[in-house]
C-alpha cells in the first residue's frame, strides 16, 4: 500500500496484538499481525458461528462481538441458533441423552447439563414447538433438521449479495436429514470427528477430505504423514469463503471484499485526526466514488458520528462538505444513511456548460473554513490534481488526501511525497461496501416507484363501490378490502414490467 507520512514526524506504531484467532477449533490464541499486511475480516465468519451455535465466549475473541449482540435481537437469526444448538447437543451426547429419555421419563428440555432450557422458550415464544412424548433421539434430530430446512431461507440477508447463499444454506441442511437410518449414522460421524467440525458444532462438511482444510498450498499431511483433515475452518472470511467455495468445486476469487484495511493506514488517519484539532471532510464530488468514501468514513465513526453524543466539540471531524456539479450522480444521498455528522452540499451551476466551476467553489469553501471557522485539518477527497493549487494556497492548513487507486497519476503522487502530504486510498477501506450499494439501489428504487405508482387504495375502493351500486355492508366491505386489497402484490413478467396479481 502506497502511504506517505504528514509533515509533522509521527514516530512508527508497535504492532499490535489481534484478537479473535484460534489454531485449532476449541483452543482460541492470538497472534501478531505484520503491520503492513491487509487485516482479516470476520464479517462473514461471525454470522456463521452464531447460527451454528458456537458458544458466546468466543465472541470478542474469535469472533465479532457486535455481530452477536445484533443477531441476538434478530428472531430469525436466533431461530436457527436455538436449534442448531439443540441438534449440536443431542449429536454430541447422543448416548447419555437417549439413557435419560428412555430410563429417566424426563425430556430434552429438562435437561440443563446438555441444553439451556431457555432456547425452548424462546422457540415457544416464536411458535415453534420441540418438545413431543415419547420421542428417542434420532427421532428429535430428524425433527430439528426439518424445522431448520424450513427457516434457513431467510436468514441470507445476514449475508452479502456477492456470496452464493447456496452454499451456505447447505452448511445446515443435513443430507437425507429426516431419515432416522441417515441421521444415525452422520450422528456417528460426527462424534467421532468432533475436532474437526468448527468449535465442536455441526454442519454438513466433507471432513474427511483434505482439500476441506488446506488453505494457500498448506500441506496435505503433517509432521507423523497423517491427512490434515482438521482446523478452524472459521479463522477468517478468505479462509472460510476459499474453503466453502472449494468444497463446492467452485472458486473464491473475490479476495478484496475480504481484507480489511492495513493497520498503517488506518494508525496513519488515527495519527492525522489526533494532531488536529477540528477537522473538515472536503469532497470533490466530480471525482470520488460515494461509495468508497461512506466505507471510509463508515471506519472514522468514533471521530465523527453524532448518534451517540450531540456535543459537537467532542469530535474531531466537524463536518463533509460536498462540492457537487450538476452533473455528477445523486448517490451522495447514502452518507446520511451511514453516517451522523453535518453533511453540507453545496451545488454548483455551470456558467459554461462544458466547464466545471467545482475546483473554485471548493478553495474557496476551504479558505472559509480554515480562516473562519478554525477548520485546520482537511480530509481532502479527490483523485484531481486540481486541488493540488488548493492545497499550496493553504501553507498554514494541513491535509491528507483520500484518493482512489484507478485514479491517481504517478505525478501527483510524485508531487505529493515530495511535498511531504499524506494520502492514502479509499479502496483499502472499500473491501466490501456491498451492503452499502445495495441501500442506494434500494433507495433509488423506492423513490422511482413512489413516483411512478401513485395510487390511494382507499380513494380507489370507494369510486369502485360508488360505481358498482352494490349496496355492499360494511362487513363485505371489511371481509373483501382483507382479502383481496391487502392481499395485492406487484410480480415482475420475463420482460420485466410489473403486473399487479390479485388473489383468486
Amino acid at each position: 500500500m502506497s502511504t506517505t507520512i504528514e509533515r509533522m514526524e509521527i514516530p512508527a506504531s508497535p504492532p499490535e496484538m489481534e484478537e479473535g484467532v484460534s489454531t485449532a477449533a476449541e483452543t482460541p490464541s492470538t497472534f501478531i499481525p505484520d503491520p503492513n499486511a491487509k487485516s482479516r475480516t470476520y464479517n462473514i465468519v461471525s454470522p456463521i458461528a452464531y447460527l451454528i451455535g458456537v458458544k458466546s465466549d468466543f465472541f470478542g475473541k474469535d469472533f465479532l462481538s457486535t455481530i452477536f449482540e445484533t443477531l441476538e435481537a434478530n428472531p430469525q437469526a436466533k431461530i436457527i441458533r436455538c436449534l442448531c444448538t439443540i441438534r449440536n447437543a443431542l449429536m454430541s451426547h447422543y448416548s447419555a441423552i437417549e439413557k435419560k429419555l428412555r430410563y429417566e421419563l424426563t425430556n430434552i428440555d429438562k435437561m440443563p447439563n446438555f441444553i439451556d432450557p431457555d432456547v425452548f422458550s424462546f422457540l415457544r415464544e416464536q411458535g415453534i414447538e420441540v418438545i413431543k412424548i415419547n420421542r428417542k433421539v434420532v427421532q428429535y434430530l430428524t425433527d430439528i433438521n426439518k424445522l431448520i430446512a424450513d427457516n434457513i431461507n431467510p436468514c441470507h440477508t445476514l449475508f452479502p449479495i456477492w456470496v452464493k447463499w447456496d452454499y451456505i444454506r447447505a452448511l445446515f441442511t443435513m443430507p437425507s436429514g429426516t431419515k432416522d437410518t441417515k441421521v444415525s449414522s452422520t450422528s456417528k460421524k460426527f462424534a467421532a470427528n468432533r475436532n474437526s467440525y468448527p468449535f465442536h458444532c455441526y454442519i454438513d462438511w466433507p471432513v474427511d477430505k483434505v482439500y476441506a482444510y488446506q488453505m494457500d498450498g498448506s500441506p496435505a499431511t503433517n509432521e507423523a504423514g497423517e491427512p490434515i483433515t482438521k482446523g478452524n475452518i472459521l479463522l477468517h472470511d478468505r479462509k472460510f469463503l476459499t474453503l466453502l467455495y472449494r468444497v463446492n468445486h467452485d472458486e473464491f476469487t473475490e479476495y478484496r471484499k475480504v481484507q480489511d484495511v492495513s493497520q498503517q493506514t488506518k494508525n496513519q488517519l488515527s495519527e492525522f485526526i489526533a494532531a488536529h484539532k477540528r477537522i473538515a471532510v472536503i469532497v470533490d464530488c466530480e471525482n470520488s466514488d460515494p461509495y468508497k468514501l461512506t466505507a471510509t468514513l463508515r471506519n472514522l465513526k468514533e471521530y465523527c458520528d453524532r448518534s451517540q453524543s450531540p456535543d459537537a466539540d467532542y469530535y474531531k471531524i466537524q463536518k463533509v462538505v460536498l462540492y457537487d456539479d450538476v452533473h455528477t450522480v445523486d448517490a451522495w444521498r447514502i452518507l446520511d444513511q451511514y453516517l451522523h455528522i453535518p453533511i453540507q452540499h453545496e451545488m454548483v451551476n455551470r456558467v459554461n456548460e462544458h466547464k466545471s466551476l467545482v475546483d473554485v467553489h471548493m478553495t474557496a469553501g476551504c479558505c472559509k473554513e480554515h480562516f473562519v471557522n478554525q477548520i485546520d485539518g482537511f480530509l481532502m477527497a479527490s483523485s484531481d490534481s486540481d486541488f493540488w493549487g488548493l492545497i499550496q494556497s493553504l501553507p498554514t492548513a494541513h491535509f491528507l488526501v483520500l484518493t482512489e487507486r484507478d485514479k491517481l497519476g504517478s505525478p501527483l503522487v510524485q508531487a505529493m511525497e515530495e511535498h511531504g502530504i499524506a494520502y492514502c486510498k479509499m479502496d483499502d477501506f472499500a473491501g466490501n461496501v456491498s451492503d452499502i450499494k445495495v441501500a442506494a439501489l434500494k433507495d433509488g428504487m423506492r423513490s422511482y416507484l413512489q413516483e411512478q405508482i401513485q395510487v390511494n387504495v382507499n380513494d380507489m375502493m370507494d369510486l369502485l363501490y360508488e360505481q358498482a351500486r352494490m349496496g355492499l355492508t360494511a362487513g363485505e366491505k371489511k371481509i373483501f378490502y382483507d382479502k383481496y386489497v391487502k392481499t395485492l402484490r406487484l410480480e415482475i413478467k420475463p420482460d420485466g414490467k410489473l403486473e399487479l396479481k390479485i388473489a383468486d
